[in-house]
């Protein structure tokens, strides 16, 4: 069983926006979570969001940091964003530069 990386001192989530218009700071969310069980029950009970009419893991994990601590962890490496063709074409050039 793999164990979840400790959070730095102090660092906690507040919120997460899905693809804010303008970022708020100088951290964005990868999509890598660490969650307690009750994350679980959670998901299986988040409702669509009322914007988009999509389940966002965004808001469960939101709604989770209002009832109680969720620890962060600060990526290290080169980030590639792999939705489009351009950002996965980036990343495998990335990859084959390296062997």
């Amino acid at each position: 069983m793999t164990t979840a990386p400790r959070c730095p001192p102090g660092w906690r989530l507040d919120s997460l926006t899905e693809k804010p218009a303008q970022a708020a700071g100088s951290y964005a969310n990868i999509s890598r979570y660490f969650l307690p069980p009750q994350a679980f029950r959670a998901v299986v009970n988040q409702r669509a969001n009322p914007e988009t009419g999509e389940s966002m893991i965004t808001d469960t994990v939101t709604r989770l940091a209002e009832n109680g601590p969720i620890g962060v962890s600060i990526a290290t490496g080169q980030y590639f964003d792999c939705g489009s063709l351009d950002g996965w074409h980036q990343a495998n050039v990335a990859v084959m530069a390296t062997r």
